[in-house]
């Protein structure tokens, strides 16, 4: 490691418990440059509220140097005061410096020189106490090989969305597979550019979100830690994107017993962090430093290694080849009991400390409402917690229908709107689907109890007032 990385406490992924989150809300994409003060606060926002729901946030460290960061550290300088906040590192690189890829002219057009840009690295730097070193290894690989996998695809929804523009055919498609093939993607930059520069304007906007999905996904890889694709009143990057990535349409994973695992274990993570809540305006006027001292709290009470439990309670059961057999030995009653007394635990940790960090009376006749409830599951076997979209709303009898229900949510395209309308599709199936799959009769009533359970948690709490 190099001397920037030594002097600084390091936490590896691999040494992670509890509940954690991989933030993109600093991407450059996310930034809009005609309304940058509207593009801080909201990115605050979901900073605070990843923080108070997930415990700790890892971000990529080179936001914290983007024209977005500089502008969010002045407006929050005390972002970094405290545990919560974990910037990843590139293990070879000296400081932020090395970093820096926006071109001087998207500071310049801040207002922000030179001179600014050095003071804030040292600013910044100076603040930094804790890092997660990485390995950049094949991660560019791997995030061009998600990309390709979609778009090779005659049937995939990306190809579908794509095609449906009416100016994506055989020779576009196959001139976009060369131009991803031929991108130097170690700097992400480079393939935003080429979107900009060489893609017709019909499909710009459908490929930028299809490939920060695909980041998005490589990374939360990379960081094992759960997504940060879950604020869909916040940020302009959905976890109905991650729908687009398309990387569960295959036959192999889309067994009944497959979903269902996954759609449990969903169900858990999302029960643990039901409440949806919080006031706009108690969010403001939070700063970071008590946001970190209030999520602090989630350390209490043994909740981080309870939280690791339900982890591995998936991390075993996907070690089973045979989905009836992976189904069947599932502790699917132990996960669901965890999910509601972590619900519980956070509940008294979280939601009843924020009200001793309030600032100002709030006297709002209709508060704006601020949602951290998410869609979640978990891939592969570290048991990474994901927020892909797609294979939950791909809970339906079949493979075949499967695929067709998640193109027809994916042409809602209003966000919230998909959201929503595919837990209720999920919640008029999922008895139906239960009762027809292979699995023992004893494990078919402990698999509807343990949803019931979680459900009648979740509903209590996002009851409306």
């Amino acid at each position: 490691m190099t001397k920037f990385l030594d002097e600084r406490t390091a936490r590896y992924a691999g040494t992670l418990r509890g509940p954690r989150v991989y933030s993109t809300d600093l991407l450059p994409e996310l930034f809009d440059a005609a309304d940058p003060s509207g593009s801080v606060q909201t990115a605050a926002r979901a900073l605070k509220i990843k923080m108070l729901s997930r415990g700790l946030v890892t971000l990529n460290g080179a936001y914290l140097a983007s024209p977005m960061g500089v502008l969010l550290l002045r407006a929050y300088p005390d972002l970094l005061n405290g545990p919560s906040i974990l910037p990843a590192m590139l293990a070879d690189k000296e400081g932020l410096e090395e970093l820096v890829s926006a071109p001087m002219e998207s500071y310049a057009a801040l207002s922000i020189t030179e001179t600014d840009l050095a003071q804030h690295i040292a600013t910044v730097e100076a603040r930094m106490h804790q890092v997660m070193p990485w390995e950049v290894a094949d991660v560019s690989e791997r995030f061009r090989a998600r990309l390709i996998d979609g778009l090779s695809s005659g049937s995939s929804l990306i190809h579908g969305e794509l095609s449906a523009t009416k100016v994506y055919d055989a020779e576009r498609k196959q001139a976009l597979l060369d131009a991803i093939r031929a991108v130097d993607l170690g700097r992400s930059a480079n393939l935003r550019e080429m979107i900009a520069e060489d893609v017709p304007v019909p499909l710009q906007a459908v490929l930028q979100r299809y490939a920060t999905a695909c980041y998005h996904g490589v990374g939360t890889g990379v960081v094992q830690c759960e997504t940060g694709a879950d604020l869909s009143s916040l940020s302009r990057f959905k976890a109905a994107d991650m729908i687009l990535t398309d990387r569960d349409a295959t036959p192999a994973r889309l067994s009944e017993e497959t979903i269902f695992i996954r759609y449990f274990m969903a169900r858990a993570l999302a029960t643990i962090q039901a409440r949806v809540a919080f006031e706009a305006s108690v969010i403001d006027d939070l700063s970071f430093e008590n946001v970190h001292k209030i999520s602090g709290a989630l350390g209490d009470s043994g909740f981080q290694d309870r939280y690791e439990a339900v982890l591995e309670a998936f991390s075993a059961v996907t070690t089973i080849v045979d989905p009836g057999a992976a189904l069947e030995s599932f502790d699917d009653t132990a996960v669901a009991q965890a999910a509601v007394e972590l619900a519980a635990m956070f509940d008294q940790a979280i939601v009843e400390e924020v009200p001793n960090y309030i600032t100002r009376e709030h006297q709002i006749e209709k508060a704006e409402m601020i949602s951290f409830g998410s869609d979640v599951l978990l891939e592969g076997i570290n048991a990474t917690p994901i927020g892909n979209f797609v294979a939950i709303a791909k809970t339906m009898r079949s493979a075949a229908k499967a695929a067709s229900g998640t193109a027809a949510t994916l042409r809602t395209r209003n966000h919230d709107k998909a959201l929503a309308s595919a837990d209720e599709r999920r919640r008029e199936d999922i008895n139906e689907i239960v009762r027809g799959m292979g699995v023992s009769g004893p494990k078919k009533a402990s698999l509807l109890d343990g949803i019931a359970a979680m459900s009648n948690v979740q509903g209590v709490v996002n009851r409306p007032a």
